[in-house]
């Protein structure tokens, strides 16, 4: 029997259930955050695993290279297993304030997506094709003019052993 959604013991994840609540709560809010259209690059820096205990998950330098359009983005990288991996994601809670009466802007949220390349490694996986992921991440953000920024991020993903962070640089553009 083809079960939809399982996970590497074949049985529906228990981290699924709050995650579809916090997506559902979290869609539920609206953001304050700029509806200009922009576009960005967002290149990875570092990832730390925060357990490791799992020798099988031990790359550190994922490669990460990602594009936004909005708030969807699509990127390719490295995953912890030394595969390559291909994401869709969404940031569907996105919030952006000044800091102080600066040119800097203090960014945070949450995002969805699903990737590709991680087999049945993690819990989350839909039939060891496709794995679900959320990532609530924080950034920051300082307007070179009214067109161009340039930040930085740090996002956490929650995984089976504990959790990545990862950081990143971000060059965005308005239009």
């Amino acid at each position: 029997m083809f079960k939809l959604i399982m996970n590497k013991n074949n049985e529906l994840s228990q981290f699924l259930r709050p995650i579809i609540f916090i997506i559902i709560t979290l869609n539920s809010w609206s953001t304050n955050a700029a509806q200009n259209q922009h576009v960005a690059l967002w290149l990875g820096l570092d990832t730390y695993h925060v357990d490791r205990t799992n020798d099988n998950a031990t790359n550190e330098n994922n490669k990460i290279t990602s594009i936004f359009y909005n708030r969807w983005f699509i990127s390719t990288f490295i995953n912890s297993y030394n595969k390559r991996s291909y994401l869709l994601g969404y940031q569907i809670w996105y919030n952006q304030m000044p800091f102080f009466d600066s040119n800097i802007e203090i960014s945070y949220g949450v995002s969805i997506a699903a990737a590709t390349g991680y087999g049945r490694n993690l819990a989350t996986n839909i039939d060891g094709i496709v794995t679900l992921g959320v990532s609530p991440f924080v950034g920051a953000e300082y307007d070179v003019n009214q067109d161009w920024t340039i930040g930085g991020d740090l996002l956490y993903i929650p995984t089976d052993n504990g959790g990545v962070l990862t950081s990143g640089l971000k060059l965005r553009y308005r239009f």
